[in-house]
């Protein structure tokens, strides 16, 4: 079911904006407390640092990672191997994966999940301003008025 999440993804922004898939690139981050309770899967059109989608891609009961493997992409069974298995499938070639566990982090005005950007900053997804009007959410300004900190260290792995 989740790799139809990111295939569904995918085709909604075909679709919507009219973009191949492989004018599309993904920020793949591990979330959760003390370790990985769930991915968030950014989308961004290629070349541009606004993250426009989001999916949520949960870990069940059965499926733990450890801290120092949350983007290993060797085992076959991994979920950022996973992951980056979905996003190759549906076109999209250009995968960034973060290297730390972030916390899961909503937005206190909405209540909207927040996803992670190249930077290893946790920002709203929103539409571009030119996409259907009924694609469009009102932007959260509170969370855009927010000084932005500094992360701990990124790694972008290419597969």
């Amino acid at each position: 079911m989740r790799p139809l999440s990111i295939r569904a993804a995918v085709n909604f922004l075909e679709s919507t904006l009219g973009v191949l898939p492989a004018g599309l690139s993904c920020v793949v981050g591990a979330f959760g407390e003390e370790q990985a309770d769930e991915y968030r899967i950014s989308f961004s059109l290629k070349g541009s640092s606004e993250i426009i989608y989001g999916v949520i891609w949960p870990l069940y009961d059965r499926e733990s990672v450890a801290s120092d493997a949350l983007n290993d992409v060797s085992d076959e069974e991994s979920p950022i191997k996973r992951i980056c298995d979905a996003l190759h499938d549906a076109g999209v070639e250009d995968v960034f994966r973060h290297a730390v566990l972030f916390t899961p982090e909503l937005c206190d005005d909405c209540g909207v999940p927040l996803f992670p950007d190249r930077q290893g900053e946790v920002v709203h997804a929103e539409m571009p301003e030119d996409s259907p009007s009924q694609h469009r959410s009102s932007k959260c300004h509170e969370c855009y008025s927010q000084p932005k900190l500094p992360r701990l260290r990124l790694q972008h792995l290419q597969q």
